[in-house]
């Protein structure tokens, strides 16, 4: 796996999933918990406090840690993702939306 990937492209990769995965995946993220209390998608301004969180966590840490440092954990994110199996990758999937739906559904019952 270490072949595969010049540093150059494990430098694109890492910027592409830190500034555009991980944003959207909480955005995502909060979405889908809006809607599972309130049955509706939130507004642009109930999402603007998520996206700045979220671009200002992301540039901190892009910043703090060393390019070389970004570089190798994207090599290590690459090689977990490469060992894991579809069928693991599906449960793994499954289980995790499970239990969030399942604890978001518990909080929206016990406070409402």
């Amino acid at each position: 796996m270490d072949d595969e990937y010049s540093y150059e492209e494990l430098k694109r990769k890492a910027f592409k999933r830190n500034f555009i995965n991980v944003p959207l995946s909480i955005i995502i993220g909060v979405s889908v918990a809006q809607f599972l209390i309130d049955f509706q998608l939130p507004t642009f301004w109930e999402l603007l406090p998520y996206v700045v969180g979220a671009y200002t966590g992301v540039t901190l840490g892009w910043v703090v840690r060393t390019e070389d440092r970004n570089v190798e954990l994207e090599r290590k994110y690459l090689d977990k993702r490469a060992r894991k199996t579809s069928k693991r990758k599906i449960i793994d999937f499954i289980l995790i939306w499970s239990a969030v739906v399942v604890v978001i559904r518990l909080i929206v019952y016990i406070l409402g």
